[in-house]
């Protein structure tokens, strides 16, 4: 059996060598027998630490509030996450001008409009398609780091696409119409 020492969540011998949930190595059980005046279970004193910005030799625990192993990954869930909400409230911005505006007289105002509300629909279509995108990357790297959350890659998927597939149902809706 293997223990983290920071929450004391226990994992199997053949289990990860880091804690799921602080990002702590693990340490087997036959290594936590107290021993006096800080000495090591198989005698003498633990090696000095190593020297800063350098990781420690293999079987050494990382430093206190140690940085190893990197987690890594977990900005991309999130980008994918803001990248989707940004998608969902740019395109609902371009209907709020489709459907609030008043009707233009001039050509001028109608170009104006035409602007922007294309403007606000370029950017959730790239937005949107970025966050999928990024989403789908999120999910596979997830499945090989438990430190990459699903839940903000699979949010920013869900709003990345829902743009994506207002327009495109918009498009084929309006340009088969008379």
């Amino acid at each position: 059996m293997k223990r983290c020492l920071t929450c004391q969540q226990t994992y199997p011998d053949d289990g990860p060598d880091v804690c799921a949930y602080d990002d702590m190595l693990l340490v087997s059980d036959g290594s936590l027998q107290y021993t006096p005046s800080g000495q090591q279970p198989g005698g003498g004193y633990p090696p000095p630490p190593p020297p800063p910005g350098q990781y420690p030799p293999p079987g050494q625990y990382p430093p206190p509030g140690g940085a190893y192993p990197p987690k890594g990954g977990g900005g991309l869930a999130k980008v994918a996450m803001i990248l989707g909400i940004v998608a969902v409230i740019c395109y609902a911005v371009a209907l709020i001008f489709v459907y609030t505006a008043t009707p233009p007289t001039t050509q001028e105002e109608l170009d104006s409009l035409l602007m922007r509300i294309g403007i606000f629909a370029l950017i959730a279509l790239v937005t949107g398609a970025a966050a999928v995108i990024m989403g789908i990357i999120t999910l596979v790297m997830a499945s090989k780091n438990p430190a990459i959350s699903k839940v903000m890659g699979i949010i920013g998927l869900v709003l990345g696409a829902l743009p994506l597939i207002l327009y495109f149902t918009n498009v084929a809706r309006y340009s088969t119409s008379p």
